[in-house]
């Protein structure tokens, strides 16, 4: 009965432990999201955005970062960076705003893909750049060193034209924006521009940005349009069911991560993949790692009626760009 008691009495300490910690979890998540909307709206949180961010916070929907864009990217967040760019300027005498005319139409080009374009901009020029979407208007916030370097920089990159084309085969226009664009957005990322594709009078990859960024984008496209090749690997038709996945679930995420094209054979124990070598490599590699998966949680029953089954159905292309 003592050891009973003794063992007892263990877990209901480590119980409440577990009951502290998850509390202290609680109160450190609430933290956060009451200093993000201290620092970017400059109020306390509501009841109702503290219970909701509270909760994504807590189930891992969202991480302190994403909490912050979000209400950073709120009409009240804008609203509240208008605010202080003003108090600013009201308190610190040399810095000034001015405002330019630029086109709607370069403003995409000028931020560039996630903003890296006019963050380095900002970085370079210690100015701070913003366009408003309804119109025309740059206002740039700084020094009058601090704003010329910054007017200087996004002219330049009006003045030349910030678009080049590169000729393309037809078939070639899927391969490059890649399963979910997953192919184009990685250009896009490690060249620090925007891409779009055109199909009249004659397809081609429209690249927008610095002339260096637009010289590295079609250089990588080159390289992967080089490096396009299909291969085939062996994979027992039991196998391709569960690769495939409900409504093709499966070869789709296999095909978004690595840029891929798969295909399974309906007649024949073989699989082919459409890609670079490394992105074929990648590719590969995740396919073992569901077979071994399928090997671990497949029953004998399921695997003998999967060996014995109809031919599985063909998988691929599985998404249309």
């Amino acid at each position: 009965a003592r050891v009973a008691a003794v063992g007892i009495d263990e877990r209901g300490r480590a119980m409440a432990g577990l009951a502290d910690s998850v509390e202290a979890w609680r109160v450190r998540e609430e933290e956060k999201v009451k200093r993000a909307y201290l620092s970017l709206l400059r109020r306390d949180a509501d009841d109702g955005g503290k219970r909701a961010y509270l909760a994504e916070l807590l189930a891992g929907r969202v991480t302190e970062e994403g909490m912050r864009h979000d209400l950073a990217g709120s009409v009240e967040g804008r609203a509240a960076a208008w605010k202080m760019s003003q108090d600013i300027l009201a308190e610190i005498g040399e810095v000034e705003q001015e405002q330019y005319k630029v086109g709607r139409e370069h403003h995409a080009v000028l931020i560039g893909a996630n903003g890296r374009q006019i963050q380095k901009i900002e970085k370079e020029s210690g100015a701070r750049v913003q366009f408003q979407g309804d119109n025309d208007l740059c206002f740039i916030t700084g020094t009058t060193d601090e704003r010329a370097a910054a007017w200087l920089a996004l002219s330049a990159l009006v003045d030349q034209g910030c678009l080049e084309r590169m000729p393309i085969a037809a078939e070639q226009v899927r391969l490059l924006i890649g399963p979910g664009g997953t192919i184009v957005r990685e250009i896009e990322q490690k060249s620090e521009t925007q891409i779009s594709m055109e199909r009249d009078p004659e397809p081609c990859m429209v690249v927008r940005g610095a002339a260096a960024g637009r010289a590295e984008a079609i250089r990588l496209a080159k390289e992967i349009l080089a490096g396009d090749m299909e291969e085939a690997f062996y994979v027992e038709q039991r196998y391709h069911g569960y690769l495939i996945g409900t409504h093709g679930t499966r070869v789709r995420t296999i095909e978004s991560d690595t840029g891929t094209r798969i295909q399974m054979s309906a007649t024949e124990p073989v699989l082919t993949i459409r890609g670079s070598p490394e992105r074929r490599d990648a590719a590969w590699e995740q396919i073992q790692a569901n077979m071994d998966t399928y090997d671990a949680e497949a029953s004998p029953a399921q695997q003998q009626r999967d060996d014995a089954g109809s031919p599985a159905p063909v998988a691929g292309p599985s998404q249309d760009e």
